[in-house]
């Protein structure tokens, strides 16, 4: 893990933490469950990673679940959910537009997407600095796609859902979009 790692973990937490909304929160690609520490016990959680390490070391609590599934490749039926999480996410997926398909049906009416993800301004940023340690060498490798305005604009339109919010962070690197049912 890079040094600043965890550092911009917490912040893209911090990102999502208000826009969550109603009892029901499901975190793709959960990590080591850190949106479930951040969030408090009150949530009905259910969180999904590739990464069996990740699920293994994780105990889920009351109310609380993780799975082992593949956001690309497994079902998901799982439930309805009031929000839908996916920090640091896509830009590891081949086909991001198909995923976003995916969860939008997993939805519950005035439900929300929330997705954070590197700009493509970061890649140069994020070469060098997983290059000596700052960031995450094996997770910069990962990297399939970099998304911008438009690309989820295009997708919100396709699917039916609206931009509710977009903003860049991390002095632009990252940004935060907050999709919904525009019905």
């Amino acid at each position: 893990m890079g040094l600043l790692s965890p550092v911009l973990r917490e912040w893209r937490i911090g990102k999502v933490l208000g826009w969550l909304r109603g009892e029901r929160i499901l975190d793709c690609g959960c990590g080591s469950g850190s949106l479930l520490d951040a969030i408090g016990k009150e949530k009905h959680y259910v969180g999904i990673d590739v990464n069996k390490g990740c699920i293994d070391g994780r105990q889920a609590r009351k109310g609380a679940k993780f799975l082992l599934m593949d956001v690309e490749r497994d079902k998901l039926r799982i439930g309805k959910f009031d929000t839908i999480v996916a920090c640091a996410l896509i830009e590891h997926l081949t086909n991001p537009s198909e995923f976003i398909s995916k969860i939008s049906r997993l939805l519950n009416k005035n439900g929300r997407i929330l997705i954070t993800t590197p700009t493509s301004k970061a890649d140069i940023i994020l070469n060098l600095g997983s290059s000596i340690g700052i960031f995450d060498r094996g997770a910069y490798e990962e990297h399939k796609v970099y998304w911008d305005y438009e690309d989820f604009r295009r997708v919100a339109q396709e699917l039916g859902l609206r931009i509710e919010h977009y903003e860049r962070f991390q002095l632009g690197l990252n940004q935060l979009v907050i999709l919904s049912r525009t019905a």
